[in-house]
C-alpha cells in the first residue's frame, strides 16, 4: 500500500520528466540528470523531525539547517550521485500516492532549492 503524499515548500518534493512528455525535472536539466548530496551535509532525526545540517570546519552552520518532511527525507536518501532524476521520480511514484505531474513538479522545486542552497550538486 502506498503512503499518502502531501507536497510543497522547501521541505517537500516541485516539473514532469521530459521523457513523459512534460518539462524537465529541474530547469535546464533532463530526466537523465544526476544529483548528489554534499558530503558536508548530514541528515539527522531529532524529536521526529528530519533536519539537514551543513557541517563545515567541525561546526554546524545553524543558519542553514533545513527541515524535511518524510517524503523530503526519502528523496534525500535517493540523491546518491548515481540515480537519475527519472529513477528518483519513479521511486517516489512507487512509494507514495501522488500523481506523476505533481510529484515531478515538487521534485523539481525541491532539488532546485537544495542545489541553490549548496546542499546538493549536479554530477551529470
Amino acid at each position: 500500500m502506498k503512503e499518502s503524499c502531501a507536497l510543497g515548500g522547501v521541505d517537500d518534493l516541485s516539473s514532469v520528466i521530459a521523457s513523459r512528455g512534460v518539462p524537465a525535472i529541474v530547469p535546464g536539466a533532463s530526466a537523465s540528470a544526476v544529483y548528489a548530496r554534499r558530503d558536508d551535509v548530514l541528515l539527522r532525526d531529532v524529536a521526529g523531525e528530519h533536519l539537514l545540517v551543513p557541517v563545515r570546519r567541525n561546526a554546524a552552520d545553524l543558519q542553514a539547517i533545513f527541515s524535511l518532511n518524510g517524503i523530503g527525507a526519502f528523496v534525500w536518501g535517493l540523491l546518491d550521485g548515481e540515480r537519475t532524476m527519472d529513477a528518483v521520480l519513479a521511486a517516489v511514484l512507487e512509494r507514495f500516492d501522488v500523481g506523476a505531474e505533481e510529484a515531478a513538479a515538487d521534485l523539481s522545486s525541491f532539488v532546485e532549492r537544495l542545489t541553490g542552497a549548496g546542499i546538493v550538486e549536479r554530477r551529470r
